[in-house]
């Protein structure tokens, strides 16, 4: 977002403008500090921002006011800008009650804060954190910043009337647009990147994971726009003891592309998938986005690499001895015969007729193991 544009004067005294109007909304001038969601017009300039101009407040710190600016997320002292409230908030509608993050709230009794000055009564403040201090506190953004205290829920009320418009909604794979910053930082205003998962939460308001080529980010639901919706496309959401090939590895799981493995612990949106021979019978966390149900052959290769774990051997290790089925025609013998491994790696084994043939490992399927076998001797 730039500079405010269309932001209309409708009232001015001995020169000096007192109220505007913007997005078919009334703000006059406010007293004091600047606070969030408030906009402010510049009175002396700095960098790329010009006298008369109007910015959106994002958030406020010690003594500075951050805007989103003509060409990046812009921060002044307090002394350069000149704040206008949005009228319907110099009485909003409140209720009593325990606020949740990212709701603002009404001081109406800033009996803990006594002569602290970073907030008091009327300061319209948005909360931040719930009971890191006791489950009877909040923490507010505007406070914090002016590393102030914590916030007790008698000294304040919850404002209603965004109620009315609820927060956009959105569905994994949609294609969306960044109206703001992300909480880290790594997706810019302005990006437009794929929703890649939604989760629910009470204490964090960034809950919707947004990945582009590059990078990965969290926003909150206001903080993004659609620009095109997802296919509709069932996703798929596997059960414990589903064998599935990993397909992305977004969350630096050791598992890989193209892995097959066979899925345990299931939940949120995750689940855990034991590569043989990788995790040894601890799986790694997958989303269920980056993985799919496995074809018929690579369910049969998964359990061909499981019996040869479950003897200590890696998949396709054979011992002579071991008693084989032939997968293909050997030259020798047809596919389907029984034989037996006559060299360690498969390198030879013994055809129907009692001679000795060159082979591959890949020609054959376990019967039976040499561990297994009572009829010779050790």
């Amino acid at each position: 977002m730039a500079k405010l544009e269309g932001v209309k004067t409708i009232d001015m005294v001995n020169g000096e403008i007192t109220k505007v109007e913007y997005d078919g909304a009334i703000f006059e001038k406010a007293e004091g500090r600047a606070q969030a969601s408030d906009i402010v017009r510049v009175r002396d300039a700095w960098g790329s921002q010009n006298v008369g101009e109007y910015f959106e407040v994002i958030s406020v710190t010690d003594k500075c006011v951050r805007v989103e600016g003509n060409t990046c997320s812009a921060s002044c002292y307090d002394y350069r800008v000149e704040p206008f409230r949005k009228v319907s908030e110099a009485n909003p509608k409140t209720v009593k009650r325990k606020a949740r993050v990212g709701e603002r709230i009404l001081i109406t009794d800033a009996g803990f804060a006594g002569g602290d000055p970073t907030y008091k009564n009327g300061d319209i403040l948005t909360v931040k954190s719930v009971g890191d201090w006791g489950k009877d506190t909040v923490i507010a953004e505007e406070v914090e910043a002016r590393k102030g205290p914590y916030i007790y829920d008698k000294e304040y009320e919850v404002i209603i009337e965004e109620e009315s418009k609820p927060a956009p909604t959105f569905s994994e794979g949609d294609r969306v647009k960044a109206l703001a910053n992300g909480e880290y930082g790594d997706i810019a205003a302005g990006e437009i990147g794929i929703v890649s998962d939604i989760y629910v939460s009470e204490t964090d308001p960034y809950t919707i994971g947004v990945e582009t080529d590059e990078d990965h980010d969290y926003f909150r639901p206001q903080d993004i726009e659609l620009v095109s919706e997802a296919k509709k496309k069932k996703r798929y959401e596997p059960t414990s003891g589903d064998i599935v090939v990993i397909t992305g590895n977004t969350n630096s799981s050791r598992n890989e592309i193209g892995d097959i493995g066979k899925v345990g612990r299931v939940r949120l949106g995750n689940a855990e998938v034991d590569v043989i021979g990788k995790t040894e019978g601890n799986g790694n966390w997958t989303k269920f986005s980056e993985m799919r149900p496995a074809t018929d052959e690579e369910k049969a290769e998964y359990e061909r690499a499981a019996k040869f774990a479950k003897l200590g051997r890696k998949p396709g290790e054979y011992k002579k001895g071991d008693i084989v089925r032939l997968n293909q025609n050997s030259g020798a013998d047809s596919e389907g015969t029984v034989v037996e491994i006559a060299s360690d790696k498969a390198r030879t084994y013994i055809g129907v007729d009692g001679d000795t043939y060159l082979s591959e490992a890949e020609w054959f399927e376990l019967i039976a193991p040499v561990e297994s076998r009572v009829d010779i001797d050790e």
